[in-house]
């Protein structure tokens, strides 16, 4: 059982250390919930230690800036970041056309604008050409 100078204890620290009202709140609850329900002590310690640990965390306002650049979007980089395909090299005879997924190799010189592959389902737009040596 934890008694009340311990309890008067953590509270006097949680007032120096500035925590937001709804986790002071908590911790206070889970306290009084430890003194009377012995059985449930382990389970209220881990909820206070948790609760004052990511209060703790939440309050932090001092950060380092890595960047000045603005933050890299999913739109920006599917615009300008990631590799195009390459346009197929006209002087070579295409003999297959490779996923670039999984590896499957689809043999012929034409590959259908529906194609699905069959390992992995990904359609044509992912397939690059084998040219012959």
């Amino acid at each position: 059982r934890i008694s009340m100078e311990i309890l008067n204890e953590i509270i006097s620290l949680l007032r120096v250390v500035i925590i937001p009202l709804g986790v002071t709140f908590r911790v206070i609850f889970c306290l009084t919930k430890m003194i009377y329900d012995e059985d449930a002590q382990g389970t209220y310690k881990k909820k206070i230690k948790n609760t004052i640990v990511f209060g703790i965390i939440a309050e932090l306002d001092d950060a380092i800036k890595l960047s000045d650049n603005a933050p890299l979007t999913y739109a920006y980089y599917q615009s300008n970041i990631k590799p195009k395909p390459k346009a197929p090299t006209l002087d070579k005879k295409i003999i297959g056309w490779r996923c670039r997924i999984c590896g499957f190799v689809y043999e012929g010189a034409t590959l259908p604008e529906d194609y699905l592959c069959p390992l992995c389902g990904h359609d044509a737009s992912d397939f690059e050409p084998i040219f012959e040596d």
